[in-house]
């Protein structure tokens, strides 16, 4: 009987963390291992776990398209077209100086130079706490809530003028684009436009989740196999993006709800050797909102000057992977590495006045377009598990290598867990 439930409550220290919340893939950081993805659910009954895991970092690169794998941080989608920034927008006043000059700039003819190109930097911090509660019941069911907490913050926020000094005309010396740079800050300031950075602290959006696994230990080749299967739904909780900041990041998935679906599984050899795998996918409901839009196919970048209604829809995020484990290979030390694949599909926009916002043109942007990243995970934890005790702390440390993508920032993560479980079978 002692040597069942030590066998039990070693297995329930293989994980790092535990199965978090949905709320875990953004374009702004590598997803944590163990949260949606990782290693199966030890399915004994009524067994009570509560993890935390937090960790930060900082990045001044993204990753853009298949032709800028490193560039500036806000320049993920290519560089942004101010020729043509006041092409198309409604409600301009021929009377007013910052709309006659984003007149006259869309109408200097321009050639293939990159004339009325900026580039846009800046310096983006992050801290993320996420934090889960999970119950079994028997018959292998368990369920789970998890809630992130982020202290995001954008900073060191300016642009770099691409346009070319030395060239035929239209260049940087040009009477349109010198007129326009003068009054920048009032056509923003007209059209009630921030590009300032920000800081704040916001939680993220609530997952709640029901499962089901299975722990199979009756073989003679492998130690055991264990799966789950997850069902859930995010509710948005978050703090949703300020359509008035250009550079604004929501806390969650910006007021959509979400329900996703998931499996893991993991095969365990030698008593000391697991590999397992994982993926899933979270889809949402589409959100009627006030946005900013494109109004000119050719425009580009995170600033707009126009902004309506739309129903969003949001795209499918998928995400597979695969790890392997040393398995408490001194006491109860163990190691991991792992790698997952996660991609958002596009945005679609359905504007609701289609007089000022051709669909077309609206849903032509690169910001719409959907990213996708690769992640190496790398864990180190230690369980102190002991047979017939009902209370079980652990502790860890991570690290969340962003090794490639399209559209993201280029964001490592590193940190640490901590957890406990309750287990009221002997």
């Amino acid at each position: 009987m002692i040597q069942k439930h030590t066998i039990a409550l070693g297995l329930a220290f293989i994980l790092a963390t535990s199965a978090f919340g949905m709320d875990n893939f953004h374009f702004y950081r590598p997803p944590f291992f163990g949260i949606t993805f990782g290693e199966p659910r030890l399915v004994e009954p009524y067994l009570t776990s509560v993890d935390i895991a937090f960790g930060g970092g900082s990045t001044k690169k993204s990753r853009g398209g298949c032709c800028q794998p490193c560039t500036a941080l806000l320049n993920l989608h290519g560089p942004f077209n101010f020729q043509l920034l006041g092409s198309n927008v409604p409600g301009k006043d021929p009377r007013s100086q910052e709309d006659i000059a984003l007149v006259e700039l869309a109408r200097t003819v321009g050639r293939d130079c990159f004339f009325g190109y900026v580039q846009y930097c800046g310096k983006f911090k992050l801290f993320e706490t996420q934090i889960l509660f999970t119950q079994n019941f028997r018959n292998g069911l368990f369920t789970q809530i998890g809630l992130p907490i982020r202290h995001m913050a954008l900073c060191n926020v300016g642009f770099e003028d691409l346009t070319p000094r030395n060239c035929p005309c239209p260049c940087r010396d040009t009477r349109t684009w010198q007129s326009f740079l003068a009054l920048y800050d009032k056509i923003l300031a007209h059209y009630n436009l921030n590009v300032d950075g920000f800081k704040k602290t916001n939680i993220g959006d609530l997952s709640w989740i029901i499962g089901w696994g299975s722990n199979y230990q009756d073989m003679r080749v492998l130690d055991y196999v264990d799966l789950d299967f997850k069902l859930g739904m995010v509710f948005p909780t978050g703090k949703k993006q300020n359509v008035n900041s250009a550079f604004d990041i929501p806390s969650g998935y910006g007021g959509h709800l979400g329900f996703g679906a998931s499996f893991d599984f993991a095969v365990g050899v030698y008593n000391w050797l697991t590999f397992g795998g994982y993926g899933g996918a979270i889809a949402f409901t589409d959100k009627t909102r006030d946005i900013r839009m494109k109004t000119d196919i050719r425009q580009n970048g995170f600033i707009k000057l126009a902004k309506g209604c739309a129903t969003v829809e949001k795209g499918t995020i998928w995400y597979a992977g695969a790890f392997g484990k040393l398995d408490h290979i001194a006491e109860g030390f163990s190691l991991l590495a792992g790698y997952s694949f996660c991609a958002q599909q596009k945005d679609m926009l359905h504007p609701e006045n289609t007089h000022y916002f051709n669909p077309t043109a609206a849903n032509c942007d690169l910001t719409l377009q959907g990213w996708d990243m690769h992640t190496l995970h790398l864990l180190a934890d230690y369980d102190c598990a002991r047979a017939l005790h009902r209370f079980s702390p652990r502790v860890g440390i991570f690290a969340n290598i962003n090794m490639g993508g399209e559209h993201v920032f280029k964001l490592h993560m590193a940190g640490g867990t901590f957890g406990f479980d309750i287990s009221y079978e002997y």
